[in-house]
């Protein structure tokens, strides 16, 4: 299963920091589940929006159980998205 385009909403602009260039933020509220969402070429159909570095905080399974898992873009090439999930290890 893909994303659900309107699902994925854009709720902080990047744009250029002291530091560099800031990521943007999305919020993504979806009934697809964890194993779902992490699937290979599941966020390909945003790949003309997402960049490397933007943050997503996604609410998977409203329908089901509810949770909230913090991801990563890791590469967008050729229509393609790769995500992680960013793990506290402190």
């Amino acid at each position: 299963m893909a994303l659900t385009k309107g699902n994925l909403r854009r709720i902080a602009n990047g744009g250029v920091a002291a530091s560099g260039t800031s990521p943007g933020v999305y919020s993504l509220v979806t009934t697809d589940d964890w194993a779902t969402v992490n699937a290979a070429g599941y966020f390909n159909t945003a790949a003309d929006v997402l960049e490397k570095g933007d943050q997503i905080i996604a609410t998977l399974d409203v329908d089901a159980t509810p949770q909230l898992r913090m991801l990563v873009v890791t590469d967008v090439s050729a229509g393609v998205v790769s995500i992680a999930q960013v793990v506290n290890t402190a």
